[in-house]
């Protein structure tokens, strides 16, 4: 076996613009280690390796030592940051002794390791940020950042690009000051001494593999990154982030996005992260000893972190004072791994809120959170005055939605504090809090009597727990189809992870595989409509809440698309991400026609950008597109017709004025208002799938076919599906005419797609319910004659398996 280790730099004049540096990272095969940087010193706890195939890495193992170890669990936290993809066997050193057990968090993760005298081995199948500790102690734990392969590395030389080049940056002036439209770049191998700040600065950018440090200045120094209330779409991006002077990273303007990066701090004033209005926090870990998340600014939302939090603040804290109203906060598919507290501190609990301001915070989901190593409080939602508040008026919390919540305790001991929601009188309250599918220790709470509860009578009010039947598995982690042999599901999913008030308009786009899902959702009580929500799956059948694509409540109220998000889809082309969708204004046009929208990412879980901002492509519903190799065409209705017209991607714009297409000329007869159509390709023909209704709710769906993208289209009979009004029964299922080749599992029917699902198996996905009932997801396995008619199942078949083999 080879070994290569990173290259160790000699000394190296260091200037702020770092002029031309050379490239010293290693990029073999698909592993991407960075050099040692002279000047600083290897951790004294650990060496790691890194393998894949017939190579062997040594990556570099970083120390940093804490600042109170008075205070600190941890004297020391060794870290180490590469890169791979594929699978990667990582073996780990302990320099001091054997070691006679150990654990790698999250356990969400189930990364099992391998225990050999001194040397511990665990294998990674896709990059993850853990800690690895070693018999039970967390004095010296080791946190690994494994990350994907780096891409599209700026110019050193160009002149928006502010640029670190590998080994350690001693700045004559500490001070980072980047100006709009600015890169700071921080490659692999990069420790830079110093700190950033913003100053009316729009779309600045700070990333790269290497490390800010924040070592050399005192702990009431300040934020490590500061940027003000003038600058916006700030993006903080997959650096590491250590012995901060303060908070992490605070921006103030609209629009940040602080994605994949790794944060280490010890002071008692070392916060996470605190965006400004519609900020984006994902993919990151932050180990701190203040509150992790600041969930301050309306529209604030929080995907896949993971926080080990210190003895002090909170891994999630809802108010400290805000004097302003704020609502629409998202925290999903979270893990806390450890949680120090163990003192009586008030914001020492993973929900927290030291509420003495005067604002209305409001509209909090939290979901899929999973606590392990907390043996403290859960919940402490407070308004109170405090010494920090600047308000002469106390202001109020509601709608506070906590949902699939897992805490495994120590041992399984009881938390040692109670739970505390707690306003400060009738008028400053804590109201409408809802606790669903809590898990402490195993055991589903059904009641604010189970596992210590407090509520004060005159200032609380609708604060309630929910503990549904089968809320079991339902918001683990999904698994993948790996060694199954078979699939099965029920129709319809109304019950696996999706919308619980319904979706209907499915549309599935798969990719590295996970199935994406995005819909037309049914708007509930509680929250109302809330914009377009991407859902993600292993198995198409169990589903999570990934994230918000677009969130209604960050969109201001004269914008075009700020309601009734209808039938949005994704695309990939050219590496580029296309999503369709059609909305419109209730303000300006109430309750209108609806528009056609497009936007474009490069990534597919966001940030989206609506490409026609100003104005709609065009009036229309249910708009698809369909690529046909260089060509891409967009398909929607208007008014019971089919219209299309080519399409320019890159300018988000038609190549010629859209065209009539599908209507009672053509159809004749068979015409009925036309809805949702979705066009395809196999063995050189072109296939479309659509429905259409005949006044109430008699429903067909057809099948169509063409030599050309743009027709003509010939109709094949009889329908695929029927659904006629006045056979339906509202106790059983209607019968069927003998000559329908299908009947649905349930009864209303619209907006097909066909797409390729586990085992190559063709699908199709549509809504369906029962009569004046929500709609909800079904999934029917299809076959393709030698003509291209689509097949499918003669039998009213609520229970489907489909062969993985």
């Amino acid at each position: 076996m080879k070994m290569i280790y990173g290259t160790r730099l000699g000394p190296i004049q260091l200037c702020l613009l770092a002029a031309t540096w050379f490239t010293t990272t290693l990029l073999h095969g698909a592993v991407q280690i960075h050099p040692y940087p002279d000047g600083v010193e290897a951790s004294k706890h650990y060496e790691i390796t890194l393998e894949q195939g017939e190579q062997s890495y040594r990556p570099f193992v970083y120390e940093s030592e804490a600042q109170i170890p008075k205070y600190n669990l941890s004297e020391t936290t060794s870290y180490s940051i590469f890169s791979f993809t594929g699978e990667a066997t990582i073996r780990i050193k302990k320099l001091e002794g054997e070691v006679q057990s150990c654990k790698v968090l999250p356990s969400s993760y189930g990364i099992e390791p391998m225990i050999d005298g001194d040397t511990v081995t665990i294998v990674m199948s896709e990059p993850k940020k853990v800690s690895v500790e070693f018999d039970g102690n967390i004095i010296d734990p080791l946190l690994i950042f494994a990350d994907a392969p780096e891409k599209d590395v700026p110019d050193a030389n160009d002149p928006n690009v502010i640029y670190f080049g590998p080994g350690l940056h001693d700045l004559e002036d500490p001070v980072i000051r980047p100006k709009s439209g600015q890169t700071v770049y921080l490659a692999g191998g990069a420790v830079v001494n110093a700190y950033v700040r913003g100053e009316d600065a729009d779309n600045v950018v700070i990333r790269g593999k290497g490390i800010l440090n924040g070592r050399p200045f005192g702990h009431t120094h300040g934020r490590h990154i500061l940027f003000d209330g003038k600058s916006t779409n700030t993006t903080v991006q997959d650096i590491t982030i250590v012995d901060s002077p303060g908070f992490y990273v605070t921006t103030r303007g609209d629009k940040t996005l602080v994605k994949n990066i790794k944060g280490l701090g010890w002071w008692f004033n070392t916060d996470g992260v605190a965006t400004g209005p519609n900020g984006i926090v994902e993919d990151c870990f932050l180990k701190c000893n203040d509150d992790a998340v600041k969930l301050y600014h309306s529209g604030t939302e929080v995907y896949r972190t993971t926080i080990w939090q210190m003895e002090n603040g909170a891994p999630f804290q809802i108010s400290w004072n805000m004097n302003s109203d704020n609502s629409g906060f998202i925290v999903k598919d979270c893990d806390i791994i450890r949680c120090d507290h163990f003192w009586d501190n008030t914001n020492t609990a993973i929900f927290a809120s030291i509420h003495g301001g005067g604002g209305h915070m409001s509209d909090y989901l939290f979901e899929d959170i999973r606590i392990e190593n907390c043996d403290w409080r859960l919940f402490s939602i407070q308004i109170r005055p405090n010494q920090f508040a600047r308000s002469d008026t106390l202001g109020k919390i509601s709608n506070l939605h906590f949902k699939n919540i897992t805490i495994d305790t120590p041992d399984n001991a009881p938390l040692k504090r109670i739970n505390l929601f707690q306003g400060w009188d009738s008028e400053s309250t804590v109201s409408d809090i809802t606790i669903e599918n809590l898990r402490i220790n195993g055991k589903l709470i059904d009641s604010l009597d189970a596992e210590r509860f407090e509520l004060e009578p005159n200032s609380t009010s609708n604060i309630k727990v929910i503990a549904t039947a089968d809320a079991g598995e339902s918001y683990a982690r999904a698994q993948d189809l790996e060694g199954k042999d078979e699939l099965s599901w029920a129709n319809p999913l109304w019950n696996t992870g999706l919308n619980s008030y319904g979706n209907k308009d499915f549309h599935i786009y798969f990719e590295d595989g996970t199935y994406y899902l995005t819909a037309t959702e049914v708007p509930n009580n509680e929250w109302g409509k809330r914009g377009i929500i991407l859902y993600a799956s292993e198995d198409l059948v169990n589903w999570r809440e990934e994230k918000y694509l677009i969130n209604r409540r960050s969109l201001g109220e004269d914008v075009w698309y700020r309601d009734d998000f209808q039938g949005p889809k994704i695309y990939k082309v050219k590496n580029k991400y296309y999503m369709t969708f059609c909305a419109r204004n209730n303000k300006n046009d109430p309750y209108g026609r609806l528009g056609l929208a497009i936007a474009v990412a490069d990534d597919l879980k966001g940030s989206w950008t609506v490409m026609n901002e100003d104005e709609l492509l065009a009036y229309g519903a249910n708009a698809s597109l369909f690529v046909d190799g260089s060509k891409v065409y967009a398909y929607w209705d208007l008014d019971g017709y089919f219209y299309m017209s080519e399409m320019n991607l890159k300018k988000g714009e038609f190549k010629a004025d859209p065209k009539m297409f599908l209507g009672p000329e053509e159809l004749g007869e068979d015409y009925r208002f036309l809805d949702a159509p979705f066009v395809m390709k196999k063995d050189g023909q072109y296939l479309m799938i659509s429905s259409s209704f005949y006044g109430g709710y008699v429903i067909r769906v057809r099948q169509l076919v063409a030599d050309s993208p743009e027709g003509p289209w010939t109709l094949l009979k009889p329908p695929l599906m029927t659904w006629l009004e006045d056979e339906a029964d509202m106790n059983i299922l209607m019968p069927w005419p003998d000559d329908l080749p299908f009947a649905p599992p349930t009864q209303v029917i619209f907006h097909h797609q066909i797409f390729k699902g586990p085992g190559d198996q063709w699908m199709m996905a549509y809504h369906s319910s029962e009569k004046y009932s929500e709609p909800y997801l079904v999934l029917e396995p299809v076959e393709f004659d030698e003509n291209n008619r689509i097949l499918l199942p003669k039998n009213k078949e609520t229970n489907i398996t489909i062969s993985l083999k």
